[in-house]
């Protein structure tokens, strides 16, 4: 009887699929429409293939992780993938491995310094408004 439910799964999800596809979302200049349905359903649908293809481990994970981003609410993913660093890794990796985590740092740096300045800059504004105000009275 377990062995039916991959099948069951198997076929549910071609039918979702097959409805999530059946609503294309068009363009008209910019990013087309994306619903939160449209998108927790994708996201369903990525996880079931996972779930279909791969087993959980002992701990309930599965060897295959993802991550959606719906680029009309949130910015781009910026970070790369780092491969985990283990005993045996070449120095070639391991280099490999830094580098990687530095220009994830770069990258979450530079964000950072961009959203500081931006909410300085308007601290400052608000700072010499409400002194503007204070000297006119």
């Amino acid at each position: 009887m377990a062995d039916k439910e991959p099948i069951r799964m198997r076929g549910q999800l071609l039918i979702r699929m097959h409805a999530w596809l059946n609503q294309p979302r068009e363009s008209s200049g910019g990013w087309a429409e994306i619903t939160d349905d449209d998108f927790d359903e994708l996201g369903y649908l990525v996880d079931g293939l996972i779930a279909l293809k791969c087993e959980k481990d002992p701990d309930g994970d599965r060897p295959i992780d993802f991550k959606l981003i719906n680029r009309t609410k949130d910015e781009p993913m910026h970070f790369r993938s780092v491969p985990y660093t283990r005993s045996d890794n070449t120095e070639e990796e391991i280099l490999d491995i830094v580098s990687k985590h530095h220009s994830n740092y770069v990258v979450a740096n530079g964000f950072l310094n961009t959203i500081l300045a931006v909410f300085m800059d308007r601290k400052r504004r608000e700072c010499k408004r409400k002194q503007d105000e204070e000297t006119t009275l």
